[in-house]
């Protein structure tokens, strides 16, 4: 897994865990395929600048122009072990965790395992709702070809989407997310993947209520970019409540 990481001053360098002194540090959490994580990168250059705050893009193996063989099980993996040795290094750091689509169940997960670490957390339509079966085997197989991905074995790929709503539900990872935490769901209206009737149900296992916004978008949110990391940096240097913090 590589990081891309943007400064206050927008200038982004490659590394494999973050030198923030920092203390908050956006993480963003890409989906998949994400063939360049194009709208990640540039939300997050936007979202350094305007909050002042630096921002990492986890760029995972395979993925986002990222050497190596993508897995799901090996992605939730290395970003456990990334935010482990971020945190392990910097006790005192916290995170706000930028989540689209499986990053969205990436964040879930992190905030449920680091709840005292995480500050905010904005899930852009995310995966909730893990579905399986024909038509999810031949939507993974379409990016198989892709020259800018490395998928490796369709079967493999396939077996390791499924088992992710094994491992433990959505609903449970909700759940688990500290009451501290203020989570703002940005959902495009037009999401054929990752459709608003999942993240409306997921919204109600949250122990604080999050902020739920409809977007005129699709799955992709490439278009309105700058009217979207406008938003997400609004949400993310709202001051906390006294009480919260």
């Amino acid at each position: 897994m590589e990081v891309v990481k943007f400064s206050s001053s927008s200038v982004p360098s490659a590394s494999s865990a973050s030198d923030a002194n920092d203390s908050v540090v956006t993480l963003f959490l890409h989906g998949f395929p994400a063939i360049r994580s194009k709208q990640n990168r540039a939300i997050a250059e936007v979202v350094a600048r305007l909050t002042n705050q630096p921002a990492d893009v986890l760029l995972y193996a395979g993925l986002g122009q990222a050497p190596g063989v993508f897995s799901f099980s090996r992605t939730v993996s290395d970003v456990d072990a990334y935010v482990r040795s971020l945190l392990g290094g910097k006790p005192s750091v916290r995170l706000n965790l930028v989540g689209h689509s499986f990053g969205g169940f990436l964040a879930l997960r992190l905030a449920g395992l680091f709840p005292k670490q995480i500050r905010k957390m904005v899930l852009m339509s995310p995966l909730v709702k893990v579905r399986t079966g024909d038509p999810v085997r031949a939507w993974l197989a379409s990016y198989a070809s892709n020259p800018e991905l490395c998928l490796g074995n369709l079967d493999e790929l396939y077996e390791g989407y499924s088992r992710l709503a094994t491992e433990i539900s959505t609903e449970k990872l909700a759940a688990l997310v500290d009451g501290s935490v203020e989570t703002l769901i940005l959902q495009a209206d037009k999401d054929n993947l990752t459709p608003p009737s999942d993240s409306k149900e997921i919204a109600k296992f949250f122990v604080r209520e999050p902020i739920y916004e409809l977007v005129d978008n699709d799955h992709s949110f490439l278009s309105n970019r700058a009217e979207l990391a406008a938003r997400i940096a609004s949400f993310l240097v709202q001051a906390e409540p006294a009480d919260q913090k």
